[in-house]
């Protein structure tokens, strides 16, 4: 929006409050799915990627689909690993 000093202090701000939780072992999936999307607006597809690729041991499902989606993850959806984990397909449990 124009306000790139702005824009970047925001993202060091939400590393930090990110980083912060996860030194007090505070690492659930949902605040990781939102730091690799802005690990992905800010330029940083490797993060971004490995960010995500941790949510999906919880979430798979919810994560692969709003990844699809969402448009937070555009810059990273074209690479070609996040390609790989968007289509991995889900295990479904054994019919009875």
């Amino acid at each position: 929006m124009g306000q790139p000093e702005d824009a970047e202090r925001h993202f060091a701000r939400a590393m930090k409050s990110f980083e912060a939780r996860l030194a007090r072992g505070a690492d659930d999936p949902f605040t990781k799915y939102y730091i690799s999307g802005l690990c992905g607006l800010h330029g940083n597809i490797d993060r971004a990627i490995r960010y995500f690729e941790e949510t999906l041991g919880q979430l798979p499902a919810l994560n692969r689909t709003r990844a699809r989606l969402d448009p937070d993850c555009e810059a990273v959806r074209s690479d070609p690993r996040m390609s790989v984990l968007l289509a991995q397909s889900i295990p479904t449990a054994p019919d009875s």
